[in-house]
């Protein structure tokens, strides 16, 4: 019984660490295609002046990427990261302005945007 349990122990430990991946539920590759590390991303996009995230609305597995790539991001420029979202449409913009500069807080700033989008 003793034998089964460490047999059963180390397997799984082996398993773990054999499918272990920084990022596991995304796979990334370089410009050449060539299978690329998380961390190699995210050093040499850290070091670029705008970072472009493409993706699908209703892909969760893109918006966890982003998530995961934000916080990244901000272990490595910390205050200096800046963050930019296209959810909001063009006729929204005079809203966020006045949010943006103090005229009134999150609490009137999401009913208005509310009405927007009808």
């Amino acid at each position: 019984m003793k034998q089964l349990l460490t047999t059963g122990f180390f397997l799984i430990v082996f398993v773990s660490l054999s499918f272990s991946q920084d990022k596991p539920a995304y796979q990334l590759y370089n410009q050449k295609g060539k299978i690329s590390k998380y961390n190699k991303m995210i050093r040499d996009l850290a070091k670029s002046d705008m970072v472009f995230f493409g993706e699908y609305h209703t892909n969760p597995i893109s918006h966890w990427l982003q998530i995961e790539m934000t916080k990244s991001f901000y272990e490595k420029r910390g205050d200096n990261l800046f963050f930019g979202a296209e959810m909001f449409e063009s006729g929204n913009q005079l809203v966020l302005d006045e949010y943006l500069a103090g005229f009134y807080d999150e609490k009137k700033m999401l009913p208005e945007l509310t009405q927007l989008w009808g």
